[in-house]
């Protein structure tokens, strides 16, 4: 079967990648990204307000609704630590997130910023192995209703969190159906 989409098309034309159009920010939309943040996101998305603040759970949330949207990110070896090392932790967090999520109608999702092959591949440093991390993965997703979404394209999981928070603060504000 051929696809006939010209989106589709065009992403494969020359290995280019497809370039997405700019974001449309709703007015007093604000990102906010956590103060912990070492290497953030967004540095140079036009038009996006951003605000660093401390966030008790995730890495970034939006303004006003920090208590129920929650976008954590990690990369491979803070992900591996996140499952193994600081399990306890990690489990009293998601339980938190999944909890708010629940309460108030919200979302969360955690972000992995790392190639796929990279990620479920044996890691040296520690002693969990792909097969822990793709458990936690589906109990994230099924148990406890966590997105996820893994790339190591920057611009790609910017798109993701974005197209996520703006529908998310939209139908929070009635802005959209």
């Amino acid at each position: 079967m051929r696809i006939k989409n010209r989106a589709a098309k065009s992403v494969q034309q020359d290995n280019k990648p497809y370039k997405f159009k700019p974001c449309i920010f709703p007015d007093d939309f604000h990102l906010i990204v956590d103060t912990q943040e070492k290497k953030p996101l967004f540095t140079r998305t036009p038009g996006l307000t951003l605000t660093r603040k401390t966030l008790k759970d995730g890495d970034y949330s939006i303004k006003g609704f920090e208590n129920c949207f929650f976008i954590e990110r990690k990369m491979t070896s803070d992900f591996y630590t996140y499952i193994g090392v600081e399990r306890s932790k990690t489990i009293k967090k998601v339980e938190r997130m999944s909890q708010a999520i629940q309460d108030h109608d919200g979302f969360a999702a955690l972000v992995i910023e790392a190639d796929i092959y990279e990620l479920f591949s044996l890691q040296y440093y520690t002693e969990m192995t792909p097969e822990h991390a793709a458990g936690f993965i589906t109990s994230l997703n099924l148990k406890c209703n966590i997105h996820t979404f893994i790339s190591n394209d920057r611009k790609l999981l910017e798109k993701w969190i974005l197209d996520r928070a703006i529908k998310f603060y939209k139908l929070k504000r009635g802005l959209t159906k």
